[in-house]
């Protein structure tokens, strides 16, 4: 529990780096070796991460069951639908 500030912050430095590294690191890929190497790359990276993740990462404490507000989903789904299509209807005439 002590160490969830410090994760945290490392989850969000790859938020905020990510968007900007991966297309130029996408595109460097593409230039030199073609879109099928992509995959070959990302799945060993992947592959990893599984496993340094299920090895690394522990239950700190006992689930507990919460209650489901069905309120908040019903309008989570309207809210978010209504997101998508507005969008969708943005680049529409």
């Amino acid at each position: 529990p002590q160490h969830r500030g410090r994760m945290m912050g490392r989850v969000s430095i790859v938020m905020a780096l990510a968007p900007a590294i991966g297309p130029t690191m996408s595109g460097v890929v593409l230039d030199s070796l073609g879109w099928h190497w992509i995959f070959g790359i990302v799945l060993p990276i992947a592959l990893v991460s599984l496993f340094v993740g299920a090895r690394w990462i522990r239950n700190l404490g006992e689930t507990r069951e919460a209650p489901i507000d069905v309120v908040s989903v019903v309008l989570s789904a309207l809210g978010f639908g209504g997101i998508v299509f507005g969008l969708s209807q943005i680049g529409g005439g």
